[in-house]
């Protein structure tokens, strides 16, 4: 409806076969399965990848002519990322802090897990029109344009994102949500503190100084 999304119905299921790891077939007869049974036929399709499937290098960025900076980021990615600049589907966020430094975010995902995610997906007859790490979508939303994190809870995890000016400039995944009890409801607030606290120290003092503002995502029993 216009720019707005309205949830007209909801299927959550988790899945006995891996997209990545798993014959593309048997995945995206599954998926069907699911999809078919949940009474759901839409075709067209948004595919949210969790942060933990996605690497991520920030790196910051030297006074260079536009012309130049394409070329720069191509360098930093071919010499951190433990894979050839053409084996990886890359985005960029960029940003500039407050002191005016300049900087961005890689988000690289590896080519083969996206060619097997676009099969098992085409054996389950859908049709994606984008696949992106899903928290990024709740920051473009964001109603603030100053620093934040945006940070969602579920049953199996934590991520969180740190943006200024709705640009992602850290992205990061915490597995250990329920402390030492896994079978534990009990969120460990205490580690995600102890993560977010890392993340944003090791960024440059002029996006430290922006982030004031945390948005929380998740069910209620968790949150």
């Amino acid at each position: 409806n216009g720019r707005r999304v309205q949830a007209q119905k909801t299927l959550r299921v988790d899945l006995a076969l891996d997209p990545i790891n798993n014959d593309p077939e048997l995945v995206g007869r599954e998926i069907q399965n699911h999809l078919s049974a949940a009474g759901i036929r839409e075709h067209r399709c948004v595919v949210c990848l969790p942060v933990k499937r996605v690497l991520t290098l920030g790196i910051d960025l030297p006074e260079l002519a536009e012309a130049d900076v394409q070329d720069y980021i191509d360098v930093q990615a071919e010499r951190a990322f433990p894979f050839a600049p053409d084996d990886l589907v890359i985005a960029t966020s960029r940003y500039r802090s407050r002191s005016g430094s300049q900087g961005a975010l890689l988000a690289a995902v590896p080519q083969h897990h996206i060619s097997a995610l676009l099969k098992a997906l085409q054996a389950a007859r859908l049709r994606p029109v984008a696949i992106l790490a899903g928290i990024a979508t709740l920051v473009a939303e964001s109603p603030q344009s100053e620093g934040e994190v945006t940070l969602t809870v579920g049953e199996r995890g934590a991520e969180f994102a740190v943006s200024i000016d709705r640009s992602i400039v850290a992205l990061r995944a915490i597995d250990a949500l329920h402390g030492e009890d896994a079978a534990s409801e009990q969120i460990d607030v205490d580690e995600i503190a102890r993560q977010l606290r890392i993340t944003i120290g090791q960024l440059p003092e002029g996006v430290r100084e922006a982030v004031r503002t945390v948005r929380v995502f998740g069910r209620d029993s968790l949150i």
